[in-house]
């Protein structure tokens, strides 16, 4: 039986408000970890400051116009204390880069977004309730989302982290990879220790299995300084209803490119003509049309009979 998280220390994760103003001096991000220039699905969530960068969270594309993150990078406080209020969405931009200073490949903002309930307080870390789907003004074109897993890793599986995390000294904003192994469970959260840890800007990002799903998100970590390479995750598999719920059905028909979702049922759409039974498409014609031939051929017939 899973116990709950009672973790007693200082949270180390951050939100968008409070994250490094520029990209820093350092190579480090993912801790332990390497530089990352794929993984297109994986993007920067940006509190911006006029055309400044004011805070770093991670995201994760799940459809062309959702992307997965955590709960607390949409909220700030004041201070410690204070109950935490929301960002402005006008604030906040995702950016498809590896560098946000070197080449951007997509931009777009955030309609609205989707979590657990309530405002965001920090008794959510705890209980894994660190989880957003944030719904963007746009898709963001010609990436693969990435899928949410459905059901607990295992204790000692090895996991991807990907994020835009720094280190202590160093600021967020680069894009890195690196491993980690689940060292416990608790109920709707787990923990890693490494080899990989995590820090500020990596909030919201992906742990992923080894088959390619999303089984958590970066929540926090036991320290600001990042030198603890332990790191806490929302699972996602105890969200995946209300995530599918926020995702919405695929896009099989006639979509809304603007929005990228499916146009509203009660549009009527043209399906055009109906696809052929045997190699070659009859069409049919109105009855009101086969009434007029019938009659005309009636006609005809009594003609040659006079």
């Amino acid at each position: 039986m899973r116990r709950r998280a009672a973790l007693a220390w200082t949270i180390g994760a951050l939100a968008l408000a409070g994250c490094e103003r520029g990209p820093g001096t350092g190579s480090a991000a993912i801790v332990a970890g390497e530089r990352e220039v794929g993984f297109p699905e994986v993007v920067l969530v940006a509190r911006m400051d006029g055309a400044a960068i004011a805070g770093v969270c991670t995201g994760t594309l799940l459809a062309g116009d959702r992307v997965l993150t955590a709960k607390h990078c949409l909220y700030e406080r004041s201070a410690a204390g204070e109950p935490w209020t929301e960002i402005p969405l006008a604030e906040i931009r995702v950016i498809v880069t590896h560098n946000p200073w070197g080449t951007i490949e997509q931009e777009t903002g955030v309609a609205s977004f989707s979590t657990t309930p309530g405002t965001f307080t920090q008794e959510d870390y705890d209980a894994g309730r660190d989880v957003a789907v944030l719904a963007l003004d746009a898709p963001l074109e010609g990436i693969a989302p990435r899928e949410i897993a459905r059901a607990s890793p295992a204790i000692g599986a090895e996991l991807t982290l990907v994020g835009f995390g720094g280190t202590g000294a160093a600021g967020a904003g680069r894009k890195f990879r690196g491993t980690a192994t689940v060292s416990d469970l608790f109920v709707d959260l787990f923990e890693t220790r490494g080899p990989a840890g995590t820090c500020v800007g990596d909030s919201g990002g992906p742990a992923i299995d080894a088959e390619g799903r999303i089984v958590g998100v970066i929540s926090f970590g036991p320290s600001t300084d990042c030198t603890d390479p332990t790191t806490y995750y929302a699972e996602l598999a105890a969200h995946a209803a209300w995530i599918d719920e926020a995702i919405g059905p695929p896009c099989t028909g006639a979509c809304d490119t603007d929005a990228g979702s499916p146009i509203d049922a009660g549009t009527e759409v043209d399906a055009g003509p109906p696809p052929p039974s045997s190699g070659c498409a009859i069409a049919r014609a109105p009855r009101s049309i086969q009434i007029v031939v019938l009659a005309l051929i009636a006609i005809a017939i009594l003609r040659r009979r006079m």
